[in-house]
């Protein structure tokens, strides 16, 4: 897949939470057109089963 900027990538995916909240962080290597490699760095954000929210 080929993303140029200011065009964005999204998915979906899912785990089994052994709480009921939680963090995830990490990282996506991906190489350019030039095959130069990089790193991508995804910040930590929260995870919550949608019966703890309320």
């Amino acid at each position: 897949m080929n993303i140029s900027a200011p065009v964005s990538f999204e998915y979906t995916s899912w785990l089994r939470l052994a709480t009921p909240s939680g963090t995830m962080r990490g990282s996506y290597f991906c190489v350019t057109d030039d095959a130069l490699p990089f790193e991508a760095t995804i910040e930590e954000f929260a995870l919550a089963l949608a019966s703890a929210l309320h």
